[in-house]
């Protein structure tokens, strides 16, 4: 198993480089994606974070 800690890093990383793909297959099916700017994610997983968060990034 991974360190929780390698796993954000490389999320983010996947993030910045565009590949949403890669970031959502790294993410948990129970993740709860909390943030303090202007979306909103409904519900958890992944697909939760594409709709609330990823697709307005879009």
């Amino acid at each position: 198993m991974r360190p929780p800690l390698e796993i954000v890093k490389e999320l983010y990383a996947k993030l910045t480089a565009g590949d949403a793909g890669g970031a959502l297959a790294l993410m948990s099916d129970d993740i709860e994606w909390i943030t303090m700017m202007d979306y909103r994610v409904d519900g958890r997983g992944p697909q939760a974070v594409l709709k609330g968060m990823l697709l307005s990034l879009a």
